[in-house]
């Protein structure tokens, strides 16, 4: 008959055929070594003997043979009792399962129809249907969806390269507003506009210079000369200073890429492509780039006049 055994380490039971008794099983849950005792039904036979020897010898006048101890019963294994049919999973017949293993090889077979639910523990993944909103997101996407957030936030776009803002509005990353702009041109015109106030300081500077050195080239041809020529003098200082404030803007804007800023200090008119790509970057300094230009003009304005005003006095004096 069937014999029932539990490992001694897991608690797991097992029926096993009675052909395995006294031999070593492997607990297919845990690993662990368990001895699967002998069948109740196997002493059977050795008490049959000694009856039909006492048998034999009633028809003989002999000494009696020594009795034998009564067989003990097998104790149930740590108190288990027999399972039901159904859950005999080695006998064909019964459970429909395969039997015994043929090669006569000390295993214990469970088929697994009660499978716990950490049979394959992967830790603390969380299966589909019981958590499906972990599985909203990868958490490697949404760390580089926040990158590229914080990215499109400090420089305006994908990338720097204008040929990437023409790909981000193909692909509708970058979209125009009602009034044609983009919608992230504001944010960028705005991210140097606390340098607007310098510029016009000097534009007014320059304006209320370039006017007086008119009217005094009108009025007092020398003056009007020399005023001319401190408006040279200045509009060179302003056109320096607004260049290398260019240069260094450059050089802020793309500290990740130096190339750019030494591309503009020394490749013939980059910084024409360069303005043209990266007002929003450069548009304070070449703001004062142009003024320290018209100053020059209004400079060459102002000896023009004096110069014919001289000579209008001189004509007029002759």
């Amino acid at each position: 008959m069937p014999i029932d055994v539990s490992c001694s380490s897991c608690q797991k039971k097992y029926r096993v055929p009675d052909t395995l008794g006294g031999k070593t099983a492997k607990c297919q849950q845990c690993g662990a070594l368990m001895s699967i005792p002998a069948a109740v039904g196997a002493a059977a036979p050795s008490t049959a003997k000694p009856r039909q020897a006492a048998a034999g010898a009633q028809a003989r006048p002999a000494a009696k043979p020594a009795a034998q101890p009564a067989p003990q019963p097998a104790p149930e294994p740590f108190g288990l009792k027999p399972l039901p049919v159904a859950e005999n999973l080695f006998v064909g017949a019964v459970a429909g399962g395969r039997g015994p293993d043929p090669l006569g090889e000390p295993l214990v077979t469970d088929y697994g129809f009660q499978d716990p639910d950490d049979l394959f523990d992967l830790g603390s993944t969380p299966s589909v249907e019981s958590d499906g909103a972990a599985y909203s997101e990868n958490p490697v996407i949404a760390e580089q969806r926040r990158l590229e957030a914080e990215r499109r936030k400090k420089w305006g776009g994908a990338s720097d390269n204008p040929y990437m803002k023409a790909a981000e509005e193909e692909v509708g990353l970058r979209t125009k507003t009602k009034k044609g702009k983009y919608d992230d041109e504001d944010e960028q015109n705005d991210r140097y506009s606390h340098f607007d106030g310098i510029v016009n300081l000097t534009g007014a500077v320059v304006a209320s210079a370039s006017a007086m050195a008119i009217i005094m080239g009108i009025f007092v041809p020398l003056v009007g000369l020399v005023m001319g020529i401190g408006l040279v003098a200045l509009s060179s200082l302003i056109g320096m200073a607004g260049y290398i404030w260019s240069v260094v803007m450059v050089f802020v804007h793309h500290k990740d890429d130096p190339s750019k800023g030494i591309m503009y200090l020394f490749v013939p008119f980059y910084n024409l492509y360069y303005w043209w790509n990266y007002w929003y970057v450069v548009r304070s300094p070449v703001r004062m780039i142009l003024i320290a230009n018209i100053a020059n003009m209004l400079a060459g304005v102002a000896w023009t006049v004096a110069i014919m005003s001289a000579a209008a006095r001189a004509a007029a004096g002759g």
